[in-house]
């Protein structure tokens, strides 16, 4: 994985809408395909649809997902989730730092106290799960 070679594709993708967050396919062959981000709220979180994952495949195999965060360097608990969830790589770009950090999945748990509620991800029924299958 040549991992500059990769950052300067995403920046070249973050800097055409540095106001969202933009999102994708990272591959083994070190090769991007930029997702539209399909999120409701595209300032603070991304979506990738079922259907550009489907169309990246062609690709070639994923090794993970990368996007931007808009006001901060720091993996959020969803992208953490998201990346332990599905067994790949989360690569986050700062434009302003121009910096890429990868975060590759390794067992994370997130913590019950302090979670972000989102429905379907982080609500009460989750936590609730959460706490039976840990404790």
């Amino acid at each position: 994985m040549n991992i500059d070679f990769i950052k300067e594709k995403i920046k070249n993708e973050v800097s055409k809408n540095p106001e969202t967050e933009n999102c994708g396919i990272v591959f083994d062959n070190d090769l991007i395909f930029p997702c539209t981000n399909a999120s409701d709220d595209p300032i603070n979180n991304f979506i990738i649809r079922t259907e550009d994952f489907e169309k990246s495949k062609k690709i070639g195999t994923p090794i993970g997902f990368y996007h931007n965060h808009v006001t901060t360097s720091d993996f959020s608990e969803l992208d953490k989730l998201v990346s332990e969830e599905t067994k790949l790589n989360c690569f986050l770009y700062n434009l302003a730092a121009d910096s890429l950090n990868v975060y590759e999945p390794k067992g994370y748990e997130v913590p019950y106290v302090n979670r972000p509620f989102i429905i379907g991800i982080f609500d009460c029924l989750i936590l609730v799960q959460n706490y039976y299958q840990r404790e």
